[in-house]
């Protein structure tokens, strides 16, 4: 099954990404499961400030894609 792949682009400035990132980009942001990150925290804080009322979600840093649950998440992506 194809997946598909998300390059979120972040603000450089704190608080500003909903003033300036695209509708599209938001609405995204706000429906994705997993991501794949540089950061986990720096991420979970971005995904927050965006999308607030969004559920859980999986946040993997490239440190990581040796456990199990990572390599599920990037696995459309990644060959092992």
């Amino acid at each position: 099954m194809p997946a598909t792949l998300y390059l979120i682009p972040t603000p450089l400035a704190d608080d500003t990404a909903p003033q300036v990132l695209p509708p599209q980009v938001v609405t995204a942001v706000g429906t994705l499961p997993y991501f794949l990150v540089e950061n986990a925290r720096t991420a979970r804080r971005f995904v927050k400030s965006v999308a607030p009322t969004a559920s859980s979600r999986t946040f993997a840093s490239p440190s990581s894609t040796k456990t199990a649950p990572t390599r599920r998440c990037v696995r459309p992506w990644y060959r092992w």
